[in-house]
């Protein structure tokens, strides 16, 4: 997955420029604003439902970021966990917080939806 096609690239860097950006999304939220445009059920109304699943608190304690790709890819969320956790060694939001690297687990799971969604719809699985 290194080698990106343009319109890959292009969504992870919004998916990066959404984190934290002037709309203030938290991680989970940029991944759905990012897929928007493309994942059934997605709208303001889910984006804004997101808004407290940063900071550690999506289900369980996951990454946000991660959450929210396997909510958009339902049954093939479960094809994001391993490749996820052998990036980042864990998928829990407090083993990663620490390290600072909220804006490259924002971009890896955008790459992750993006190769998924090459073969499989995004439907939006609150």
């Amino acid at each position: 997955m290194s080698l990106l096609e343009p319109a890959a690239e292009a969504r992870v860097e919004r998916a990066r420029a959404l984190y934290h950006g002037p709309e203030g999304y938290n991680c989970a939220q940029a991944i759905l604003a990012t897929f928007a445009d493309v994942a059934e059920g997605v709208g303001p109304a889910q984006i804004d439902e997101f808004g407290v699943c940063g900071g550690g608190n999506a289900k369980a304690g996951v990454c946000g970021a991660l959450y929210a790709a396997q909510r958009l890819l339902n049954e093939q969320g479960r094809e994001l966990l391993q490749p996820f956790v052998d990036a980042y060694g864990s998928p829990y939001c407090e083993d990663l917080i620490d390290k600072k690297c909220c804006p490259d687990l924002v971009a890896a799971a955008a790459r992750l939806v993006d190769a998924i969604s090459q073969t499989h719809p995004l439907t939006f699985q609150a």
